[in-house]
């Protein structure tokens, strides 16, 4: 996908210290112009309209209008004046007409297809925009999740530390150290399964509108950050 060979991933940051790039605001829906589904939806219908105007051409004559109706060097209106060359004439007109509903067939035919197309490429960037609203939905909730569960996390780990601190007083069993301990366990699991299923949703966003939005993210997120250093330094 790249064009080159793959280089060595960066290792040794925790999945808490992965930055991923937050989704701004005011997106320009031009953004799914680059789906794959989509482009391929546009060209289809631009070769179904090319394909009916291909076919409503047959019905014009295959003639030459001078030189090539049996006369040499003969202007096309003198043509007209000479029984026989109007016979081959009137032929050359009106074969194209007379194919027995042949073109007629052929331009609905054509028709069709494009009316066809046209439904596919609609269908396409309906379906597009479903998949941007559910990708963009999903992320939301995972990213609620995620910070519900780290809540969720912190106060466990406070209740582990307490249940050891209590355990080393002499005031509770190492029961109730074993208990809180599987407890928070348990939560940083989870938290590390929605935190995975977050990074998922992003890439399903990323897919939705066919990429070009990381780049306005994180333009986005530099602005933010230099616009946050005094206040820090204050």
């Amino acid at each position: 996908m790249l064009g080159r060979q793959p280089a060595p991933i960066p290792r040794g940051k925790t999945i808490d210290q992965l930055a991923a790039p937050l989704i701004p605001e005011g997106l320009p829906s031009d953004l799914l112009q680059r789906r794959p589904d989509i482009l391929q939806a546009e060209q289809n219908l631009v070769a179904a309209n090319a394909n009916v105007g291909a076919t409503r051409a047959l019905y014009y004559p295959n003639i030459s209008l001078t030189g090539a109706l049996g006369s040499v060097s003969t202007v096309f209106a003198s043509l007209l004046t000479d029984p026989a060359t109007t016979w081959l004439v009137a032929a050359g007109i009106t074969g194209p007409i007379f194919t027995f509903g042949g073109i007629e067939e052929q331009v609905a035919s054509a028709e069709a297809q494009e009316r066809q197309a046209q439904l596919v490429y609609r269908q396409t960037i309906l379906n597009a925009l479903r998949e941007t609203n559910d990708a963009l939905t999903g992320t939301q909730t995972k990213l609620n999740e995620v910070e519900m569960q780290r809540q969720r996390v912190d106060a466990l780990r406070e209740s582990a530390r307490l249940s050891r601190l209590r355990f080393d007083k002499g005031l509770a069993d190492y029961l109730e150290v074993l208990v809180a301990e599987n407890e928070l366990f348990a939560a940083e699991l989870a938290g590390v399964r929605v935190q995975s299923e977050r990074y998922v949703q992003l890439i399903n966003v990323y897919q939705a509108m066919g990429g070009g939005w990381v780049d306005i993210a994180t333009q986005a997120s530099s602005q933010v950050s230099s616009q946050s250093k005094p206040a820090s330094a204050q």
